[in-house]
Protein backbone atom coordinates (compact mmCIF):
# COMPACT_ATOMS: atom_id res chain seq x y z
CA UNK A 1 0.00 0.00 0.00
CA UNK A 2 1.32 3.32 -1.20
CA UNK A 3 1.44 6.70 1.09
CA UNK A 4 -1.21 9.13 -1.34
CA UNK A 5 0.24 12.71 -1.78
CA UNK A 6 -1.66 15.42 -2.32
CA UNK A 7 -0.44 15.74 -5.86
CA UNK A 8 -1.76 12.30 -6.39
CA UNK A 9 -4.76 13.41 -4.36
CA UNK A 10 -5.34 16.79 -6.58
CA UNK A 11 -5.13 13.56 -9.70
CA UNK A 12 -7.31 11.59 -8.60
CA UNK A 13 -10.03 14.03 -8.05
CA UNK A 14 -9.56 15.49 -10.96
CA UNK A 15 -10.35 11.70 -12.97
CA UNK A 16 -13.41 11.93 -10.89
CA UNK A 17 -14.95 14.63 -11.71
CA UNK A 18 -13.76 13.98 -15.82
CA UNK A 19 -14.96 10.63 -15.57
CA UNK A 20 -18.38 12.14 -13.80
CA UNK A 21 -19.02 14.91 -16.36
CA UNK A 22 -18.52 12.25 -19.33
CA UNK A 23 -20.61 10.39 -17.57
CA UNK A 24 -17.37 7.64 -18.17
CA UNK A 25 -19.14 4.79 -16.28
CA UNK A 26 -16.60 2.21 -15.78
CA UNK A 27 -13.95 4.97 -15.00
CA UNK A 28 -16.53 5.60 -12.34
CA UNK A 29 -17.03 1.79 -11.11
CA UNK A 30 -13.51 1.73 -10.86
CA UNK A 31 -12.61 4.55 -9.12
CA UNK A 32 -15.50 3.89 -6.45
CA UNK A 33 -14.82 1.53 -3.82
CA UNK A 34 -17.64 -1.26 -3.21
CA UNK A 35 -18.43 0.60 0.21
CA UNK A 36 -18.46 4.35 -1.20
CA UNK A 37 -21.42 6.73 0.45
CA UNK A 38 -22.49 9.96 -1.35
CA UNK A 39 -24.19 12.23 0.51
CA UNK A 40 -26.32 15.09 -1.69
CA UNK A 41 -26.46 18.62 -1.44
CA UNK A 42 -29.88 17.80 0.48
CA UNK A 43 -28.66 15.49 2.75
CA UNK A 44 -29.67 11.72 0.43
CA UNK A 45 -27.37 9.10 1.02
CA UNK A 46 -26.56 6.69 -1.39
CA UNK A 47 -24.40 4.21 -1.94
CA UNK A 48 -22.23 3.23 -4.51
CA UNK A 49 -24.54 1.02 -6.43
CA UNK A 50 -27.70 3.17 -5.98
CA UNK A 51 -25.85 5.98 -7.28
CA UNK A 52 -24.71 4.87 -10.56
CA UNK A 53 -28.20 3.77 -11.02
CA UNK A 54 -29.63 7.34 -12.38
CA UNK A 55 -26.20 7.10 -14.28
CA UNK A 56 -26.46 4.09 -16.25
CA UNK A 57 -30.11 4.45 -16.85
CA UNK A 58 -30.01 7.61 -18.26
CA UNK A 59 -32.06 9.68 -15.36
CA UNK A 60 -29.05 11.91 -14.93
CA UNK A 61 -26.33 13.29 -16.63
CA UNK A 62 -23.99 15.50 -15.04
CA UNK A 63 -22.54 18.10 -18.29
CA UNK A 64 -20.94 20.31 -16.44
CA UNK A 65 -18.46 20.09 -13.15
CA UNK A 66 -16.45 22.94 -12.47
CA UNK A 67 -14.87 23.66 -9.17
CA UNK A 68 -14.29 27.41 -8.33
CA UNK A 69 -12.29 29.16 -5.45
CA UNK A 70 -9.17 27.64 -2.79
CA UNK A 71 -9.64 24.10 -3.16
CA UNK A 72 -7.69 22.30 0.01
CA UNK A 73 -6.06 18.76 -0.20
CA UNK A 74 -4.64 17.05 2.53
CA UNK A 75 -2.75 13.37 2.07
CA UNK A 76 -1.70 11.26 5.51
CA UNK A 77 -0.59 7.53 4.75
CA UNK A 78 -3.39 5.67 2.53
CA UNK A 79 -6.08 8.26 2.76
CA UNK A 80 -6.22 11.26 0.87
CA UNK A 81 -9.05 14.67 1.71
CA UNK A 82 -10.19 17.36 -1.03
CA UNK A 83 -12.20 20.23 -0.18
CA UNK A 84 -13.56 23.04 -2.37
CA UNK A 85 -16.63 24.55 -3.94
CA UNK A 86 -18.07 23.36 -7.24
CA UNK A 87 -20.54 24.35 -9.93
CA UNK A 88 -22.75 21.97 -11.18
CA UNK A 89 -25.09 21.29 -13.73
CA UNK A 90 -27.33 18.08 -14.62
CA UNK A 91 -30.09 17.31 -17.10
CA UNK A 92 -32.41 14.81 -15.68
CA UNK A 93 -35.04 12.70 -17.50
CA UNK A 94 -37.95 14.52 -14.18
CA UNK A 95 -37.00 17.68 -14.29
CA UNK A 96 -35.41 18.52 -17.15
CA UNK A 97 -32.13 21.12 -16.44
CA UNK A 98 -30.52 21.67 -12.89
CA UNK A 99 -27.73 23.29 -11.51
CA UNK A 100 -26.26 23.95 -8.41
CA UNK A 101 -23.39 25.89 -6.35
CA UNK A 102 -22.40 23.12 -3.53
CA UNK A 103 -18.66 23.18 -0.93
CA UNK A 104 -17.98 18.97 -1.15
CA UNK A 105 -15.47 16.97 0.41
CA UNK A 106 -14.49 14.09 -1.24
CA UNK A 107 -12.25 10.96 0.59
CA UNK A 108 -9.89 9.15 -0.87
CA UNK A 109 -8.54 5.98 0.41
CA UNK A 110 -5.58 3.42 -0.44
CA UNK A 111 -6.84 -0.39 0.61
CA UNK A 112 -4.02 -2.07 -0.83
CA UNK A 113 -5.15 -2.42 -4.26
CA UNK A 114 -4.60 1.10 -5.61
CA UNK A 115 -6.59 4.36 -4.46
CA UNK A 116 -10.59 4.63 -4.56
CA UNK A 117 -13.12 7.04 -3.96
CA UNK A 118 -14.92 6.45 -0.45
CA UNK A 119 -16.75 9.79 0.64
CA UNK A 120 -18.24 12.10 -1.32
CA UNK A 121 -20.30 14.80 1.00
CA UNK A 122 -21.30 18.20 -0.32
CA UNK A 123 -23.85 21.16 1.27
CA UNK A 124 -25.69 24.07 -0.68
CA UNK A 125 -23.12 27.00 -0.60
CA UNK A 126 -23.27 30.60 -0.84
CA UNK A 127 -20.50 31.12 -1.95
CA UNK A 128 -20.19 32.15 -5.94
CA UNK A 129 -17.47 31.64 -8.89
CA UNK A 130 -15.53 34.68 -9.18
Amino acid sequence: MADLTPDRVRELEQSHLVALSSNDLDTLDRLYAADRVHIHYDGRREDKATYLAPLRSGEVRYVALEPYGEQRVWAEGSTGVVTGDLAWRAETSARGSVDGLIAYTSVWVDRGAGPVHLVWHSSPTPRRPA
